[in-house]
């Protein structure tokens, strides 16, 4: 088993995607969007903190398995992709929910 396999768990990801979702979460209800847009954003929120728990999981998997000496390779690589992914789907959300402001809000 090499390094490698034991610093791919990425749970500092999942941890990074949940900080940006808890903070689109506050801007929105400082925000206060009305009407049908408000309920666009709810559900699509909803869906990418069910997506970042999913990751937590497998994130969690993937440490339990190295924690029982087992190699992990594919587990790995499933959660580095689905966490980069999932990164990528939560910005885009963020700047478009932000609009062009969310460019120069600072973090």
């Amino acid at each position: 088993m090499t390094l490698l396999d034991f610093e791919r768990s990425n749970v500092a990801s999942i941890a990074a995607n949940q900080r940006q979702l808890e903070m689109l979460i506050s801007d929105m209800k400082a925000r206060r969007p009305g009407g049908a847009y408000r309920d666009i954003l709810r559900h699509r929120l909803a869906e990418l903190w069910l997506s970042n728990e999913t990751g937590r999981l497998l994130s969690y998997r993937t440490a339990w398995m190295q924690e029982a000496g087992r190699i992990a390779n594919y587990e790995a690589s499933v959660i580095k992709v689905f966490a980069t992914e999932l990164g990528a789907k939560i910005t885009n959300f963020g700047v478009n929910q932000l609009g062009p402001a969310g460019y120069l809000t600072r973090v």
